[in-house]
């Protein structure tokens, strides 16, 4: 949020058919929603992970479940709680 200007911008990184790096305009609720998909996207990757992970041959899980560095949800928790369904993909 600019100080004396009270503007909201989100920064912006992508090469999507053309470089684009920068700070865009943008609202509350558009931060609000873009937020929600990105929970939804993780939550979503963190299920592939678990199917991929129960294909797996099985190892000893005693060292993996001691270690401090695997998580399987970005979030740190064994449950993820997230707003409705976001917006359809443009």
């Amino acid at each position: 949020m600019e100080a004396e200007t009270g503007k909201i911008a989100r920064m912006e990184a992508t090469a999507d058919k053309h470089i684009r790096y920068g700070f865009m305009a943008s609202e509350v609720s558009d931060l609000i929603s873009l937020t929600i998909e990105i929970d939804h996207v993780g939550l979503e990757f963190d299920q592939l992970y678990l199917r991929a992970l129960a294909e797996l041959p099985s190892w000893p899980r005693k060292q993996f479940e001691q270690s401090v560095g695997i998580h399987y949800h970005r979030t740190d928790q064994r449950t993820v709680s997230i707003a409705p369904n976001p917006p359809p993909r443009s």
